[in-house]
């Protein structure tokens, strides 16, 4: 009896061992091996949760989401695990007092005290030793994106110039105009103002203060200073005509009629200022690192062994 008893205790046992390994199973699933390192289902949902809050992974309606945001992420950890791997190839060093060093510039720039620091770090279910480790691989990849993205882009004065010259109309002094505005229902009223503008009787900020029923009544139809590809098509052909001091024929604005007076014309300045260089030396630098950084990625996993195994869930 003792015997069998023994027996029945051990299936049972051995049941809920099976009943307990199949439920971490579940949870550990491996998801992708980079290189003979696992990424588990419990680490990329993580990453999730962290990177899609919001995310309902049971909601049927999501699912087709979820999934496609799960597989982004684990794109994102698989190559995350084959930079660490690479600085760990390389041998990249980062000494304590660098990770202290980065870990104080964290809490200074967020203004806590050491107290506050560790319990934020606590919050995210962390202990401030993983955090440092998890910072000192973080600082590892940053030394060897340094030595193999960012010290590998150069940006020439050539290039800048060839960017110019390809986009001159975004740079430099824009062509603009200054301009006045009389707008009348009446086209034989509007022809009798224009004739006495032109003829010296009246100025034409005089004239629109008195008539104009167009924007600008009242200050002299000012208008202000407009550049020239924001004008419409139509003002540009009537404007020009013209040289400054001078006023437009009448034209049609709309269901009512329009003159328009030229205070002051200012032509394009194609000069590249300071700014403009910096600002695209930037532009080309962000491309070329961004174009760098995708190559790289894509050569250390054309050399790596590594085996997706993401199911679906629906």
């Amino acid at each position: 009896m003792c015997r069998v008893g023994s027996v029945l205790l051990m299936v049972c046992v051995f049941i809920c061992l099976l009943a307990g390994a199949g439920s971490a199973k579940l949870v550990n699933r491996i998801v992708a091996v980079v290189n003979g390192e696992a990424i588990t289902l419990h680490d990329l949902k993580k990453e999730v949760e962290q990177g899609g809050p919001g995310m309902n992974q049971r909601d049927p309606e999501n699912i087709n989401k979820s999934e496609a945001v799960q597989r982004r992420v684990l794109e994102a950890m698989i190559n995350d695990k084959l930079l660490k791997q690479e600085a760990e190839r390389f041998e990249i060093a980062v000494s304590d007092e660098e990770v202290e060093g980065q870990i104080n510039q964290i809490r200074q720039e967020n203004g806590l005290s050491q107290a506050e620091f560790r319990q934020a770090v606590k919050e995210q279910g962390m202990t401030m030793e993983e955090y440092r480790q998890a910072l000192r691989d973080e600082i590892k990849k940053r030394k060897l994106l340094s030595n193999m993205v960012h010290q590998k882009v150069v940006v020439a004065d050539d290039e800048i110039q060839e960017f110019y010259q390809q986009n001159q109309e975004d740079y430099g002094q824009p062509q603009t105009v200054r301009l006045r505005l009389i707008v009348h229902p009446e086209q034989t009223k509007l022809e009798e103002v224009r004739q006495t503008i032109v003829s010296g009787e009246i100025s034409f900020a005089q004239a629109a203060d008195d008539v104009s029923q167009g924007p600008g009544a009242g200050q002299g139809g000012d208008l202000g200073e407009l550049q020239w590809k924001d004008l419409r098509p139509e003002w540009q052909d009537v404007v020009s005509s013209l040289n400054p001091g001078e006023v437009s024929p009448i034209f049609t604005l709309q269901d009512n009629y329009a003159l328009l007076y030229l205070e002051e014309y200012t032509d394009q300045d194609t000069q590249a200022t300071e700014s403009d260089i910096k600002n695209i030396r930037q532009q080309l630098y962000s491309q070329k690192l961004e174009n760098r950084y995708k190559d790289y990625i894509e050569g250390l996993r054309e050399k790596a062994v590594i085996d997706v195994r993401l199911q679906s869930e629906s």
